[in-house]
């Protein structure tokens, strides 16, 4: 008579549906099982189906990128009992003398792209960078090649980004923004690798922007990288058709939208957070309406009547609401101090005392890249062998 763990083992369908309702850690470990368990918690079909639900399920967590190669794993405390968990990058990517992590510049659904210092010469100090896009939870990494006609990812480039959607593809690609030096710089050469190919697009697509255009400041979300521009024209770049499109600037009806306190996305939707000025305690979240038509308001934050916020002294480092999150949360850098987590339903705050930041290091990292970055566990494939050095 067949045992109830061999009825498990015997059908891949029920053993699929148990492995996807574990932690993903204890997923990976269950490779060693067995070499029918390697090859289904391996193959591309379960991997999705673990993002797809990882995407919709995963409690939320960021990846704070701390200065000297150091990286925390931050479970928010309304969310998870998790503690902080840090990480340094050599753990994450295989890394020598010659070869380090500077900086984390975008995660997207689970993968990070980190900028890569290499040395030329292990005693002469000058330096090439490099590009990498990684997995944390698996150790799998990818390095794209050079730009066509390029020796080297940096020796052109002003702005990179990652588009990676689990919910429409396996495969990711990177779009890489260089500046046309047969131009007056206001004119820009766009390459996109493609992880499904393998290689970048060898013309590139050449586009003119304005010269006041930053274009290091544009934030992906659902197939586009998007740039907000609150006194010219907005616009955003469609990673599929390769072609910019205009995005419609948010009217206020006081018309007092002055300064940007945020631009970001999170979970599929894009958010920006507009004030009177840089010393208002009070500003509107706003979210892009799905059709791109325009923007409505999400929630309205007056810091004013919080103590620990009585002061113009605080930075939003993320939004992080949605459709179906039931405890919104605003991160704001308050006073100098500490982190802490502001809910625009019921106005609350709380500290997260755990987490221990200075103002060095959000203005350090502000000044060459994002401070947070959402973060969860998947099992995706970056392209190459995890590494076990």
């Amino acid at each position: 008579m067949e045992s109830s763990r061999d009825a498990v083992f015997g059908n891949v369908d029920l053993l699929s549906e148990i492995l996807l309702r574990l932690p993903t850690k204890q997923v990976g470990q269950c490779k060693c099982v067995s070499k029918q368990w390697l090859a289904l918690i391996s193959s591309p079909r379960f991997c999705h189906s673990h993002a797809l639900r990882k995407c919709k399920t995963s409690p939320l967590s960021f990846l704070w990128h701390q200065r000297w190669g150091y990286a925390e794993i931050v479970p928010f405390p309304h969310l998870s009992p998790a503690s902080p968990k840090t990480y340094q990058f050599s753990n994450i990517l295989p890394v020598n003398i010659h070869q380090t992590i500077t900086r984390i510049v975008q995660s997207c659904n689970g993968f990070l792209l980190c900028q890569i210092k290499q040395y030329k010469d292990r005693y002469v100090y000058q330096m090439d960078y490099s590009y990498a896009i990684l997995n944390p939870t698996t150790n799998h990494f990818l390095m794209p090649p050079p730009l066509p006609g390029k020796r080297n990812n940096y020796e052109a480039t002003l702005a990179i980004y990652l588009a990676f959607e689990p919910l429409r593809s396996l495969h990711f690609k990177v779009i890489s923004f260089t500046r046309d030096k047969s131009t007056d710089g206001c004119r820009f050469q766009i390459y996109v690798y493609s992880s499904e190919i393998g290689s970048w697009d060898e013309g590139g697509v050449l586009t003119t922007i304005s010269p006041d255009f930053n274009v290091e400041s544009g934030i992906y979300c659902n197939g586009a990288v998007h740039w907000y521009a609150p006194r010219e024209a907005s616009v955003y770049y469609d990673v599929d058709q390769q072609c910019l499109k205009d995005l419609p600037n948010p009217v206020s009806e006081t018309g007092s939208y002055v300064y940007v306190r945020y631009f970001e996305e999170f979970k599929g939707n894009l958010y920006l957070g507009l004030g009177k000025n840089d010393e208002s305690l009070d500003f509107d979240v706003l979210e892009l309406k799905e059709d791109y038509s325009g923007w409505f308001l999400r929630y309205h934050v007056d810091l004013t009547h919080i103590g620990k916020c009585a002061r113009p002294s605080f930075f939003v480092l993320y939004v992080a609401c949605g459709e179906n999150e039931e405890d919104p949360v605003i991160v704001l850098f308050c006073n100098w101090l500490k982190i802490v987590l502001y809910n625009p339903r019921d106005c609350t705050l709380r500290t997260m005392d755990e987490v221990d930041i200075k103002f060095y290091d959000i203005f350090a990292m502000g000044k060459i890249g994002r401070v947070l970055h959402p973060y969860f566990e998947t099992l995706l494939n970056v392209g190459l062998e995890p590494y076990n050095g």
